[in-house]
């Protein structure tokens, strides 16, 4: 579960948590207008583990949930970069931002 939470915290960094100054002032002070993802907004996500075993570690463990939030936006951006061949280089990948992308594309059929 973990690795799984650290998923949906890098896809709600990836698309969703746009945090906004606007001349100096927070302009995302709540949960209206700064969106955390739900689990209705992720997708169905499995896990795959790698029996290592950790000298470290109790029994042998390590712990890893923080290291799965780090490659989810990378990963998103290089997708869209596939479809867009516009890289999109800074976070968050809000839709304004993706339809923009689209756009420049010349994707125009996307609306």
């Amino acid at each position: 579960q973990q690795i799984q939470g650290g998923a949906a915290q890098g896809i709600g960094y990836a698309l969703f948590e746009d945090f906004v100054l606007q001349a100096g002032e927070v302009r995302t002070r709540d949960f209206s207008t700064y969106i955390l993802p739900t689990a209705l907004d992720l997708p169905a996500l499995e896990t795959v583990t790698a029996n290592i075993y950790e000298d470290d570690g109790p029994f042998g463990m390590k712990g890893a949930g923080e290291i799965s939030i780090d490659g989810v936006l990378p990963a998103i951006a290089n997708g869209l970069a596939s479809i867009t061949e516009t890289r999109l280089v800074q976070g968050t990948l809000t839709g304004e931002k993706v339809l923009a992308a689209l756009r420049q594309a010349g994707l125009e059929a996307v609306r």
